[in-house]
């Protein structure tokens, strides 16, 4: 199963010491190219800057449909990190997709298999 995650599941699994938690239960984790930059790009560095740089279950992927990237940011308020999660999700047709709640779970809704949200406390949304 493809699991694709964003930023801020990142920052706050490894703020709280539990980021191992994602190799527990989907052994790899997809993130895109701008989620990576948003992480390893930063000074000072945040929570989880260090081990998506180290960890070995981390895969940086690029979104090839640039299309579908350039239509969520028009149509969504969406950090960068964000609408690439929702367009590789897509591109990809992933198991999971762990976004914040409120971000795209419309868009995703009916095309991945469970959305996994962390706004608040976890929520699975199905098909």
């Amino acid at each position: 199963m493809i699991v694709i995650s964003d930023t801020s599941a990142i920052t706050n699994l490894t703020a709280i010491q539990h980021l191992q938690l994602l190799p527990q239960l989907y052994n790899q984790v997809t993130i895109p190219e701008a989620v990576y930059r948003e992480l390893a790009e930063i000074d000072p560095p945040v929570p989880g800057t260090f081990e998506v740089q180290t960890s070995p279950w981390f895969e940086v992927r690029q979104v090839v449909d640039r299309v579908m990237v350039e239509r969520l940011q028009v149509e969504m308020r969406l950090d960068p990190g964000e609408f690439e999660v929702i367009a590789l999700a897509l591109e990809l047709i992933v198991g999971v997709a762990v976004l914040k709640l409120s971000v795209g779970t419309n868009t995703c809704r009916g095309r991945l298999n469970s959305i996994v949200t962390h706004e608040g406390p976890p929520k699975v949304m199905g098909r």
